[in-house]
């Protein structure tokens, strides 16, 4: 009979789903709904672990929980302490995932220079001249804001030319577009 001794532990890593995002400093931001998964290998060739008995998971300091499906994060900072256990005991040393999930749109503001009138409260009549412009921010909710992608501007009728904007809107870096809101500039003609 032959017996294989098994004393080294599995190695677990975690994949982030989309959407995600890696800041120039670092820092990883996800989206409340962006699974991150855990999975573990036990051994390689030419020597074959026991395999995998289970996957901990351990978030913000709770104690550890068996990891079975992806998981999503609510809104906030998270450390995500894991690690793996093969079917013979070995325990793998911890890994920490930094993980920064943002749930909140970005707000935008449209910007209509001068010349303009006011015709109502959400019709405005500008002149060839009069510059538009679009300004978005991500607000910081729960200690998180991955950041601003985009701002669009853009043209409901394009009779009207590129100087009536209606639609307005901005990406966060993983948040979903804010809600389209609309404020009718008319050409002076």
């Amino acid at each position: 009979a032959t017996v294989a001794v098994d004393n080294t532990p599995p190695l677990s890593t975690a994949t982030i789903g989309s959407p995600a995002h890696v800041a120039g400093d670092g820092a990883i931001y996800a989206a409340t709904t962006t699974p991150v998964a855990f999975t573990a290998a036990d051994g390689a060739f030419p020597r074959p672990g026991s395999g995998v008995e289970r996957i901990e998971v351990a978030v913000d300091g709770s104690s550890f929980a068996l990891s079975t499906s992806p998981m999503a994060f609510a809104e906030g900072r998270h450390a995500i302490v894991f690690r793996a256990v093969d079917n013979v005991g070995n325990v793998e040393s911890t890994h920490t995932l930094a993980l920064q999930s943002d749930g909140t749109p970005p707000e935008s503001a449209l910007a209509i220079g001068v010349p303009q009138s006011a015709l109502s409260t959400t019709t405005v009549l500008v002149g060839s001249r009069t510059p538009l412009g679009i300004a978005a921010v991500d607000p910081i909710s729960s200690d998180v804001a991955s950041g601003v992608k985009n701002a669009q501007l853009g043209a409901m009728d394009a009779s009207l030319a590129a100087y009536v904007a209606a639609g307005r809107g901005a990406t966060a870096e993983l948040a979903d577009p804010t809600t389209v809101k609309a404020v009718t500039a008319e050409l002076e003609r």
